[in-house]
């Protein structure tokens, strides 16, 4: 019997004309030898991929832990005395360049104790990032951001490392939203209100969500309260006008009632409203009768916040023009009218008598005084 026939598909002679003929006469079985072939191989070599992904990854997870240790081991050590500070540069700086200790590792290391840490401690973890090359390797990721940016970033702002300003200005313009707010909440850390100067440069528009989560970052530094907010007030870039008037607000920078009177007259509605708003709670009763003047040119979303201005202002000057629009009986704009009215006098008889005799002055009266719906 020939070898072959022990097989159940007849395969070709192990000679090039035996293949060859092989190939000639029975196409379909040489067709499924080359795919079996074929299956084999890429199983085989799916197999090997995956074991050798299998045993990087088990590599790279123990050297990170072991980066890590080594970090933690290294700032404690530090921290605490038993190194000086060339010392501790020079065995940061042999981590770093160790291409077996992942750099990431450290960087989370360094992050965590920066958040921890307080006071001189923490300015000391600050001395050592800044004399190490953990600075300059730090200034070249976000030069070429990748998948860690965002912790590169962190990194910066909370080790003060001002020299990256211009890789932050340039994250602004980055093609994910995550990368370009973290970017620029580090320039707001780094630089405070300055930090408002680079994002009109390249402008960015923060949404009303990341413009609230700035101005908390900026009135948790004191400092920010003297910032010179007339440099923005002035500004051509009606976004920073509206800020910087919120920004003011919370501030409680009263002596700036001569910079709002002027932003009663801006072309902006949302400017003149954000600017009634912090009339109200600043308590700008010089701006009373600029206010008052302005409420027929307003719309009525704008006009019901004179009105709360007024309300909060709490001057008797503003009666006569608020007797007379809650004797208008607007739907929209008579209740709130009264309700001032209310709370200027004081909550006493003023506002009945001025809905004396009309039946539906007396109804908003009766919702006015109701303290649920007050």
């Amino acid at each position: 019997m020939a070898w072959r026939d022990w097989f159940y598909l007849p395969l070709p002679e192990p000679s090039l004309e035996g293949l060859i003929s092989y190939i000639e006469t029975h196409p379909v079985y040489f067709g499924v030898i080359t795919f079996l072939l074929i299956c084999l191989f890429l199983t085989l070599n799916l197999s090997y991929r995956i074991m050798v992904a299998r045993i990087r990854k088990r590599n790279h997870e123990a050297n990170a832990k072991q980066a890590a240790l080594d970090t933690e081991d290294l700032l404690t050590e530090y921290l605490g005395g038993a190194l000086n500070k060339e010392e501790a540069s020079n065995a940061l700086n042999r981590l770093l360049t160790n291409r077996s200790k992942p750099l990431e590792s450290i960087a989370l290391v360094f992050r965590s104790y920066f958040q921890m840490l307080s006071g001189e401690s923490k300015e000391e973890l600050k001395r050592l990032f800044l004399e190490s090359r953990f600075a300059a390797i730090t200034q070249k990721r976000l030069a070429k951001p990748d998948e860690h940016v965002i912790l590169y970033i962190e990194l910066a702002a909370l080790a003060q490392f001002n020299s990256v300003k211009q890789e932050l200005k340039k994250l602004l313009r980055n093609d994910h939203l995550d990368v370009r707010f973290q970017a620029l909440c580090a320039l707001v850390d780094l630089f405070k209100f300055n930090a408002l100067k680079y994002m009109l440069e390249v402008k960015y528009k923060p949404s009303e969500w990341e413009e609230m989560i700035l101005m908390q970052k900026l009135l948790r530094d004191k400092s920010n309260a003297n910032f010179d907010f007339n440099l923005f007030l002035n500004s051509n870039n009606d976004q920073l006008v509206r800020f910087a008037v919120r920004a003011a607000q919370l501030f409680n920078r009263f002596e700036l009632g001569e910079s709002f009177r002027e932003l009663l007259h801006h072309p902006s509605e949302s400017i003149r409203r954000r600017v009634y708003e912090a009339a109200g709670v600043l308590l700008m009763n010089e701006l009373q009768s600029d206010i008052i003047q302005a409420f027929p040119q307003e719309n009525l979303v704008t006009k019901r916040t004179i009105l709360k201005t007024l309300q909060n202002l709490g001057d008797d000057d503003a009666l006569p023009f608020l007797t007379e629009l809650f004797l208008a009986k607007e739907p929209e704009l008579s209740l709130k009218a009264g309700k001032a009215i209310y709370f200027i006098s004081g909550k006493n008889s003023r506002i009945d008598e001025i809905a004396l005799a009309d039946e539906q002055l007396m109804r908003m009266v009766e919702h006015i005084k109701d303290p649920l719906i007050a």
